[in-house]
C-alpha cells in the first residue's frame, strides 16, 4: 500500500518530514526497524540532541527569531509562520556571509538563492532539544502549537485594546502588560539575561558569546539531569572533545550509565553483524565489504551476539513484540551458527516492516553490487553532541 499526503502548509510537511527523519541515522534508512533502541539510547546519553543539529548557537537563534515574530504585527500562525522561516533565512544569508571562510555547520548554506530555500528550518530541527532544555518553557507544545497559541494570544489582546477594555492589570493575564512592548511576558522562551531583540541580528555569529555558553550549559544541567551530556558539561570533561568515536568514551562516562554503555556498545556490534547480513542478501553476495565482513563475523558469532536483548527493552522500556522477537530470533541464529536461519530472519523482518514490494531482499541482486545499505556502527548522537558540547566549552573563553 502506498502511504503519502496532502501537502497543505510548510508546518504539516516539516510534521511529516521529521516522521521520515527519524528512521534513521543520518542519511541512513532504518533498513531493520531498530530505531526504538538507537533512540532510546541516544536519549539516555544525550537527551534533546539530533542527528540533524550541527551547532549549538541554534538553540539560541530560534528563540530570538520567534521573540521578533512575537513583537511583530502578525497575527495569524501562517503568517507567523512565514515570518519566522524568511527570519531564519536571513539568519542563514548573514552567517555565511560573517562564515565565508568555511560554511560548515550553518543550515541551509548551500541552498541559499533557492526559492524555497529549505524544506525543515533550523527551527523544526532543533525544537525538540529547545523543549527538552527548558528554553522553549511551554514544553507541551509543538512549533505549529506554539505559533497558534501565541497568536490567538496576540490576537486577543488586540480585540480587548480595539474595545478600549484594558480590564484590571492585577487580575494575573500577563498578557495585559503586553502594551510596555516586553516580549518577555509571553514567557515563551528563556533566553540569556543580555539578549537585546532590536539587534541581535547585527552580530550574528556561529560562535556562542560568553553569556550564551553559560545560559546555554545551565539549561542542560538543569533540564538534563542523569544524561552523559549534562555529566560532562557539569564536571567540565574537556577532554571529551577529543573522543574520535562513541567506543572511545568509556572513560567519560559516569558510573551510573556504565552499565548502559556497555548495553549500548555491545547492541552496535551485534546490530553490525545483522546489517552486514543484511548486505550481503541485496547484493547477492557481491558486495565486497560485506563478504568480507562476514567472513570475519562468521568465524565467530557467538562472540557478535553477545548482547543482553532482554535487558535492553527493559531499560529502555521499549514496549515493540514483534522487535524484541526479530532480535531474539537473530540472536539465537547466531548463536547455533545458522547462516540460513538468520538470512531468513532478516528477509522476513524488512518484508514486515515495508511491505514485500519495497524490501530490498525481495529484490536482490538489483541494486549497485558495491553500495551499502543500513549504516555501519551505531554512535547514537555522539558526533552531534560532542560539537554542541565544543561549542559550549569553547564559547566560555569568548568575550
Amino acid at each position: 500500500m502506498e502511504i503519502g499526503w496532502i501537502d497543505f502548509s510548510r508546518n504539516e510537511r516539516s510534521k511529516v518530514l521529521n516522521v521520515l527523519a527519524s528512521l534513521g541515522e543520518r542519511g541512513t534508512l532504518d533498513e531493520l526497524g531498530i530505531s526504538p533502541i538507537r533512540d532510546g539510547f541516544a536519549e539516555l546519553f544525550f537527551p534533546g540532541t539530533s542527528t540533524l543539529q550541527t551547532k549549538a548557537k541554534y538553540f539560541l537563534i530560534i528563540p530570538y527569531a520567534c521573540r521578533t515574530v512575537e513583537l511583530s504585527d502578525i497575527f495569524t500562525p501562517e503568517k507567523a509562520s512565514e515570518m519566522l522561516y524568511e527570519i531564519e533565512r536571513e539568519c542563514c544569508e548573514k552567517l555565511c556571509e560573517v562564515h565565508s571562510d568555511n560554511r560548515q555547520g550553518i543550515i541551509g548554506n548551500d541552498a541559499i538563492g533557492r526559492e524555497n530555500w529549505v524544506k525543515r528550518a533550523p527551527s523544526v530541527l532543533y525544537w525538540a532539544g529547545l523543549r527538552k532544555f527548558g528554553i522553549f518553557t511551554r514544553d507541551k507544545l509543538s512549533l505549529s502549537g506554539y505559533l497558534k497559541v501565541m497568536c490567538a494570544q496576540k490576537s486577543r489582546k488586540a480585540q480587548i485594546r480595539s474595545f478600549g477594555k484594558l480590564g484590571n492589570r492585577n487580575d494575573g493575564d500577563d498578557m495585559d502588560d503586553l502594551d510596555a512592548g516586553e516580549a518577555h511576558l509571553y514567557h515563551y522562551f528563556d533566553v540569556p539575561v543580555d539578549f537585546k531583540r532590536d539587534t541581535w541580528r547585527n552580530d550574528l555569529s556561529l560562535r556562542l558569546t560568553k553569556s550564551e555558553a553559560a545560559f546555554l550549559k545551565e539549561k542542560i544541567i538543569e533540564n538534563a539531569k542523569g544524561s552523559l551530556l549534562a555529566d560532562i558539561l557539569e564536571k567540565n570533561k574537556r577532554e571529551f572533545c577529543a573522543a574520535g568515536s562513541f567506543e572511545e568514551i568509556g572513560a567519560f562516562v559516569p558510573e551510573h550509565l556504565q552499565r548502559e554503555y556497555k548495553l549500548a556498545l555491545d547492541f552496535s556490534k551485534f546490530l553490525y553483524a545483522l546489517r552486514v547480513v543484511y548486505n550481503v542478501i541485496v547484493s547477492s553476495g557481491e558486495n565486497k565489504r560485506a563478504a568480507e565482513e562476514f567472513q570475519k563475523i562468521s568465524e565467530n558469532f557467538e562472540a557478535w551476539a553477545d548482547v543482553d536483548i532482554e535487558t535492553i527493552f527493559l531499560r529502555l522500556g521499549i514496549a515493540n513484540g514483534r522487535l524484541k522477537r526479530f532480535l531474539l530470533a537473530a540472536q539465537n541464529a547466531m548463536r547455533i551458527r545458522d547462516e540460513e536461519e538468520l538470512k531468513r530472519q532478516i528477509k522476513e523482518r524488512e518484508r514486515s516492516i515495508k511491505g514485500e514490494s519495497r524490501s530490498k531482499c525481495y529484490h536482490a541482486g538489483t541494486f549497485d553490487p558495491e553500495a551499502w545499505f543500513g549504516g555501519g556502527y551505531l554512535d547514537y548522537r555522539f558526533p552531534n553532541a560532542r560539537t554542541i558540547i565544543s561549542d559550549i566549552f569553547e564559547g566560555e573563553n569568548n568575550v
